[in-house]
Order: C-alpha cells, then sequence, then structure tokens
C-alpha cells in the first residue's frame, strides 16, 4: 500500500463516503499485493461505483454481450445497463467517466476498463462470486486491513457510502446526471 492508504486508519466511522471510497481504495492496494483478492476488489469498487446492491445487481455483470446487466467500455465512458432494479422495473443505463481527479485509485474507467478489456463478451465480470463469499472475503479484507469492526461492515455499505459521499458533496439525489 502506498503511504496515503497505509497513514489512513480506516474505521467503521458510520459509514460516510470519504471513508468508504478510501476504504475501497485499500481494499484495490491489498488485491494488488494479493492476487486472490482481485476479483473482490473489483466486485466492491463496481458496486461503489455505480451505486449497486452486490448479490442482485453487482455479482450477475457481463462484459457486454446480451445479459441483463451489461458493462460496456463506450468511449470515455463505462456504461453499465440493468434490464431491471428493485425500484426501477424497467430498468436503468448508468455511465462513469473518469475520476482521477477526485481519486486515481478508485477511478472505475481506468480500474475496471482493464479488467472489462480483458473479458470476453457475453461472459460474467465475476465468475464463481456468491453473495456470501463476497460478504466473507470482503470482511477479512478488511480485517487483513486492521480496520476496527470489520466483521460488521455488510456489502450494502459500499452502496450507502458512495451515496453518502455525493450527498455530502451536493449533488441532488433526484439528479441523474449519471444516467443516460
Amino acid at each position: 500500500m502506498d503511504s496515503e492508504a497505509s497513514s489512513y486508519m480506516l474505521s467503521r466511522c458510520g459509514v460516510c463516503g470519504v471513508c468508504v471510497r478510501d476504504m475501497v481504495a485499500a481494499l484495490l492496494e491489498l488485491a494488488a499485493q494479493r492476487p486472490e483478492y482481485q476479483t473482490y476488489a473489483h466486485l466492491f469498487l463496481l458496486a461503489y461505483a455505480f451505486l449497486l446492491r452486490v448479490p442482485s445487481e453487482a455479482i450477475p455483470v457481463t462484459a457486454g454481450g446480451r445479459g441483463s446487466s451489461k458493462l460496456t467500455r463506450e468511449g470515455e465512458f463505462l456504461v453499465l445497463s440493468l434490464a431491471r432494479r428493485k425500484n426501477r422495473p424497467a430498468g436503468s443505463r448508468l455511465a462513469r467517466n473518469c475520476w482521477c481527479k477526485e481519486c486515481q485509485r478508485t477511478c472505475p474507467l481506468h480500474v475496471l476498463g482493464p479488467v472489462l478489456d480483458g473479458r470476453r463478451q457475453g461472459l460474467r465480470v465475476f465468475p464463481g462470486v456468491t453473495a456470501a463469499g463476497a460478504l466473507k472475503v470482503l470482511r477479512e479484507m478488511l480485517a487483513v486491513l486492521g480496520v476496527d469492526q470489520s466483521v460488521e461492515y455488510r456489502t450494502h455499505d459500499l452502496r450507502r457510502g458512495h451515496a453518502k459521499d455525493l450527498q455530502m458533496s451536493g449533488v441532488d439525489r433526484r439528479m441523474s446526471f449519471w444516467c443516460i
């Protein structure tokens, strides 16, 4: 881990967006050192970046193709097309561009883009991952990082954390600036 991440003392702190973004960055850095965590760290970044529910929205994502949840690269955007969502039965089409200026370590375009480029069309981006497995690995990775109360974390905290981050930055929740 770089000194910035290692000097940041991760803690539960009520799951605020800044803490969760830093937590996701730390998870990615840990995965760079321990390849067995790489798929999970990418899953956690996807869930954070697109505000996804891990079990029903993030795990089933495919690399393009004709699936009901597909991730594609369209120019300078990663685009996630979901056939349906819990509160949007007609589905969503969400786009994320580069956010390196805010946090290069968690930029979905530059971190997940290469993962997507290396996947065959129509195949799952996170093969073999289950909701229970993702939760177990999230808590394990947080424990390795020395996060207090790591067993209290849930995969939903990734979604909540980014939503809180957006709220704290003044983004109106009704704005669909990332929906296309």
